[in-house]
């Protein structure tokens, strides 16, 4: 039995958020606890993050335990802060000490946050993590980070592309719905939607840190963007596609009228979709004109051309003027007497 398109994409964001949530606790050797920016790092929640500014100079303060029989050597501690998990906001510095199995040991240092402005702005999901000589994780502390960066800062820039890319998208995707101008094929036209709706979910995931509501983790904003997504490719799959246009019909030419008369000698053109991928009736030869020479005496006189390819014309004489009839493509007329004027 074959599995449902749908089904497997449940299945792919249910992997890709389960492996996000495990990336969140990094498990180590070390125990770690300490301050920064005089707060407890296990207070730094949602609810009471802790704020860092970018005129101020922050200490942060760091206690390892090594919980292990061997000894375990810490290269470096690393302050990182991620939006939708990705990195906006890193502060890393070596320490390079040995620990002994059982003891405790405290490293502090302060963090400068000049750059801070340019860098995150908003609710931040981060961490302490220490990392031994070889950047293998050794333990790490999950924290929220207010950053209280400038108006354009990168996490703000951020999510106005997002909102941008969302905007164009469904914009581009309502106009060709609306011009009957998307896929026939109602799976096809779902999937147009569902990149947008992506894009709107991203869009309020990242708003919601931005605008400091709440900091979404890995399942959260994945959920969102899901929901969205799924929202939006139902809006394509029943929307009108290509094939589904009204049909209104144009003159009907070439019947026989009720009063029993003539039926025209035009084709007859029955019901024609009103919409731009159906070609237009062909349109029937305009015959050239065929100019006409009338013999008077010596004289070949060319008339004026007649309508639709027929002949006709004028010739003066003295007698009185002379109807060419309309008889064909070809005509001579032979007259008697002597023309008004020459070229007449």
């Amino acid at each position: 039995m074959r599995m449902p398109n749908w089904l497997k994409l449940l299945l792919v964001v249910a992997a890709v958020s389960a492996s996000g949530c495990a990336s969140r606790h990094d498990a180590g050797p070390l125990v770690v606890t300490g301050r920064l920016a005089d707060r407890d790092l296990g207070s730094g929640t949602a609810e009471s993050p802790i704020e860092l500014r970018p005129e101020q100079v922050t200490k942060l303060s760091v206690d390892l335990t090594n919980t292990t029989a061997y000894p375990v050597t810490v290269g470096h501690v690393r302050l990182e802060g991620e939006l939708l998990d990705l990195i906006f906001l890193t502060y890393d510095t070596g320490v390079h000490t040995t620990i002994a199995p059982g003891q405790t040991k405290t490293v502090a240092f302060d963090i400068d946050f000049f750059d801070l402005r340019g860098q995150a702005h908003g609710l931040l999901r981060g961490k302490v993590g220490l990392y031994s000589t070889e950047r293998e994780p050794l333990g790490a502390i999950p924290i929220v980070i207010d950053g209280r960066g400038g108006p354009w800062a990168t996490t703000v820039t951020f999510n106005l592309v997002l909102l941008a890319v969302a905007v164009a998208s469904f914009g581009w995707n309502l106009y060709r719905l609306g011009q009957r101008l998307l896929p026939s094929h109602r799976f096809a036209r779902g999937l147009r939607f569902l990149h947008s709706g992506a894009a709107a979910g991203l869009t309020v995931s990242a708003a919601s840190s931005t605008l400091r509501i709440w900091p979404l983790g890995t399942t959260g904003w994945v959920s969102i963007t899901v929901l969205m997504a799924l929202f939006a490719f139902g809006l394509g799959y029943l929307g009108p596609g290509s094939d589904d246009v009204a049909e209104a019909p144009v003159a009907r030419q070439g019947h026989n009228p009720p009063d029993g008369g003539a039926a025209s000698p035009v084709d007859v053109i029955d019901l024609v979709a009103a919409d731009r991928s159906v070609p237009a009736p062909p349109v029937a030869p305009v015959p050239v004109p065929v100019p006409v020479e009338v013999e008077v005496g010596p004289t070949i006189v060319p008339l004026d051309d007649g309508p639709a390819g027929l002949l006709s014309g004028t010739v003066a004489v003295p007698g009185g003027p002379v109807v060419v009839p309309a008889t064909g493509p070809e005509l001579t007329v032979r007259l008697e007497g002597e023309p008004t004027s020459p070229g007449a």
